[in-house]
Formats: structure tokens, C-alpha cells, sequence
């Protein structure tokens, strides 16, 4: 089992609206406080029992080329992955290091 969890603006109602869409509308969303202290943020925990093409495509078409209203990060234990400005091998890495790296925390 591995968990998506992503980060946006809470502004960002279109990419909230698709992620509903894609994984169901049961999902808890979480608003807290961005990093600058005064920007409210979403986080939602998706819940996966794989790792498809389809799932690593989403995360490229949705996070690689984002403005900075609409940034989206995903959050690990340590911390925050922005794939702004990473080429598709490179952001592709990213990604598959991102949930080895759940594995290893679950064995």
C-alpha cells in the first residue's frame, strides 16, 4: 500500500475538482497553513495499492508545469517535492524514488 500525498493552494478549486474526479469524492482534504505563514494549503492523503502509468503520468501532467498560483507539491516525511522545472526522465526518477522510498519506511 503507498500513499499519494499532495499539497496545493486552496485556490487551485479546478485541481482539487480533477483529483476528486480520479480518486473519488470521499477524500479528506486537510487545510493548513503554507510555509510563508499567511497562504491556506490542501493536503490530501490518496490511498494506492499500486504504482500504474497512469499514476506517474497524473503526477507529471499535473505538478511539472506549474505556475506559481497553482504550486503542487508532494509531501514526504522530510519534507516537500516540487517537479517545477525537471525534465520528464528527471521528474520520472523523482517520482519512483518518492514511493521506493514508502516501501522501505513499511518493510
Amino acid at each position: 500500500m503507498y500513499n499519494l500525498i499532495i499539497g496545493f493552494s486552496e485556490e487551485d478549486t479546478d485541481f482539487k475538482s480533477l483529483i476528486e474526479y480520479k480518486f473519488g469524492s470521499d477524500l479528506n482534504f486537510k487545510r493548513e497553513r503554507g510555509m510563508d505563514g499567511v497562504e491556506f494549503i490542501f493536503t490530501v492523503v490518496i490511498p494506492l495499492t499500486e504504482i500504474s502509468i497512469m499514476i506517474i503520468q497524473f503526477i507529471l501532467d499535473n505538478f511539472q508545469q506549474c505556475d506559481k498560483k497553482s504550486k503542487r507539491v508532494l509531501i514526504e516525511p522530510g519534507g516537500k517535492i516540487d517537479l517545477t522545472g525537471y525534465s520528464a526522465d528527471e521528474a520520472i526518477k523523482i517520482i519512483k524514488n518518492y514511493f521506493n522510498s514508502q516501501e522501505k519506511h513499511c518493510k
